[in-house]
């Protein structure tokens, strides 16, 4: 488990560098202290999102237990509003997605799940520093509630997975593409097993 957890923070932390070499990489079109969006500036967006994590599962039978990886990968439609100062500003969101989780075969017990639907709804808020009129980045809290069932048709099979109800924190990297348009990547830890990845884009109005 101390190996899954070093592995988890330096997953976090290069994909922090890699964040912040595109950054230094890309030309700034103004200072952060410039930073003011105009009166007019679109603070709501909608967008769409792809959701990536992997949560522990502990399969039992007969009365032997072993421990087992689930993986999730599902699609969100996000609804969002920000309010920018300069140099910094905070938003909220709330998220509704569904998509599909695998897990089993890697250990000795009869237990294997593929494609097996679930639904999420969740909400997200946090903070952003304004790196220029294009660029922020920042940390937020990310809620959700995942609707699901691991349980195997198989006779004196049991399976549990941690709570469906999950909260962590996240690193957030916006990008302004255009006026109307943004790229959102937003990284964290979901507990000692796993990393909550959310990718997307988002219409500006």
């Amino acid at each position: 488990m101390k190996n899954k957890m070093l592995s988890q923070i330096v997953v976090l932390f290069l994909n922090f560098l890699i964040s912040m070499a595109l950054l230094m990489s890309m030309p700034q079109t103004a200072k952060a202290e410039d930073a003011n969006p105009p009166e007019d500036s679109k603070n709501r967006s909608i967008g769409i999102s792809t959701l990536q994590w992997s949560e522990s599962l502990k399969i039992t039978q007969s009365g032997t237990s072993e421990n087992e990886v689930a993986n999730y990968s599902g699609i969100s439609l996000n609804l969002r509003k920000d309010m920018s100062y300069p140099l910094w500003g905070w938003f909220y969101e709330g998220f509704i997605g569904q998509g599909q989780a695998n897990s089993g075969g890697n250990t000795s017990l009869n237990y294997q799940k593929d494609k097996l639907n679930f639904s999420i709804f969740g909400v997200h808020s946090g903070l952003f520093y304004q790196l220029s009129q294009q660029i922020r980045m920042g940390l937020s809290l990310l809620a959700y509630q995942r609707n699901m069932d691991w349980n195997s048709a198989t006779p004196g099979v049991s399976v549990e997975s941690i709570s469906a109800f999950n909260l962590m924190p996240l690193i957030d990297l916006s990008l302004s593409i255009s006026r109307d348009f943004a790229f959102y990547q937003e990284i964290g830890p979901l507990n000692s097993e796993g990393t909550f990845w959310k990718l997307g884009f988002a219409y500006k109005f």
